[in-house]
């Protein structure tokens, strides 16, 4: 194995070299926990927020119980529904998430500060 062989020519250094650098990766801290205000869309295979002042779209996780839940009219689908929230949460890098990888990030809420019906100054129009 050419790797190998390499490692043996170069001796120790280089060996504990890359036993620190892999130690090192695995203590890298996490997302932080920020506050995030904006527009939660609720629906059927849909849990979107989209951050205040932002065109951005992401995929909302966190306590079932602690979100606001869509609403069912009687002899329909479930319709989508908006809340406005305050959320303290982490923020995963940029991927595909959500519903069909339809989502750039994800929002995990850790605490929802608040939750109240949007404003039309929220822009929360779905």
């Amino acid at each position: 194995m050419p790797g190998l062989i390499l490692l043996r020519r170069a001796g120790r250094p280089v060996v504990w070299g890359l036993a620190m650098l892999a130690l090192a990766a695995c203590s890298l801290p996490g997302p932080a926990t920020q506050t995030y205000a904006g527009c939660f869309f609720s629906g059927e295979e849909q849990r979107e927020f989209r951050p205040h002042g932002t065109p951005e779209m992401w995929w909302l996780r966190g306590d079932p119980g602690a979100l606001p839940q869509p609403s069912a009219d009687p002899g329909q689908r479930m319709r989508v529904r908006s809340v406005f929230l305050e959320v303290e949460g982490q923020l995963s890098g940029p991927g595909h998430y959500g519903h069909m990888a339809q989502y750039t990030r994800t929002l995990t809420v850790l605490r929802v500060l608040s939750a109240r019906e949007p404003t039309p100054q929220d822009g929360c129009m779905p």
